[in-house]
């Protein structure tokens, strides 16, 4: 499997920045925006389910 190449560096390297970075992306959207990307969402696990 391909999570059994990723080392610890790869990770904190590429992965972790995002970690850290996507709760205070969210914390800046308004609660319009929330909205809108919920039901973006709910649309993509919608055409998710029919593929």
């Amino acid at each position: 499997m391909c999570h059994d190449l990723l080392t610890v560096h790869t990770i904190e390297k590429y992965f972790m920045p995002i970690v850290e970075i996507v709760p205070s992306f969210l914390d800046n959207l308004t609660d319009d925006e929330l909205k809108k990307e919920a039901k973006n969402e709910t649309k993509n696990d919608a055409l998710s389910g029919i593929v």
